[in-house]
């Protein structure tokens, strides 16, 4: 075989490979072309989810909301992060949120830390950290994350919810401290109950004004025999 046609030859070769490469490379780039277009597709339709989320929380549905965001916004966005994981911080408020309102409070804790991290401007993600921690059981870090809330909009409107939002965590706590003392587990079933006497304090810590939460604590502080604090709270009744 001549050098010239072994040349020939190593030269097809060479551009074969070379082509096949270039070729890959090609279809690697209109893969990722495809990814990131369904990606921006599915990013649109969960803010659409978020919207309606909002506006039936708006429209005073919240079971529709829970609805909505246990079988469309939570999957959307997970479906998301599985498909293309930069997106993982533009949906960290709508994963915290939708696990707020399905009631999965460690999860989210999880997405919601990690929305204050991207936009630590914005005073509803650490509302809703607050009260996700507080539900957990963890009075300092709830505590901490409602402060920031109210430092970054101390609006009359916004401190109501977060009491309100106390208020509900409160009683939810002592009604499930009941059921633990009325089952033959009376030392957790206090627990319970004092940490629901403790999360109405805090929420009057807050308002300082309403009558009906501290005739709700007064009733709590009375069942679990807190003498002082009975005191205290009738007092403030009375004023």
């Amino acid at each position: 075989m001549s050098t010239l046609f072994k040349s020939i030859i190593c030269i097809i070769f060479l551009s074969f490979i070379a082509c096949q490469g270039e070729s890959g490379d090609a279809q690697v780039q209109d893969d990722a072309q495809v990814v990131t277009a369904k990606a921006a597709k599915i990013y649109e339709s969960l803010l659409e989810y978020a919207r309606q989320v909002d506006q039936h929380l708006a429209d005073g549905n919240a079971p529709q909301a829970e609805l909505l965001a246990q079988d469309k916004l939570i999957p959307e966005c997970q479906r998301l992060v599985a498909l293309d994981p930069n997106y993982e911080s533009s949906v960290a408020a709508a994963l915290g949120h939708g696990y707020y309102l399905t009631k999965n409070y460690n999860e989210a804790v999880t997405w919601l830390q990690k929305a204050v991290e991207v936009d630590p401007s914005n005073y509803r993600n650490y509302k809703e950290l607050g009260l996700a921690y507080f539900n957990t059981g963890d009075i300092k870090n709830g505590q901490d994350n409602i402060a920031q809330a109210i430092g970054r909009f101390d609006d009359e409107v916004n401190r109501q919810e977060i009491v309100q939002a106390m208020f509900e965590i409160g009683n939810t706590s002592f009604d499930f401290g009941s059921e633990y003392v009325s089952g033959g587990e009376p030392t957790k079933g206090k627990d319970y109950q004092l940490y629901g006497l403790g999360i109405l304090r805090l929420a009057y810590d807050l308002d300082g004004q309403d009558p009906t939460l501290l005739k709700q604590i007064i009733a709590f502080a009375k069942a679990l025999e807190e003498e002082e604090v009975v005191k205290t709270y009738e007092a403030l009744l009375k004023e």
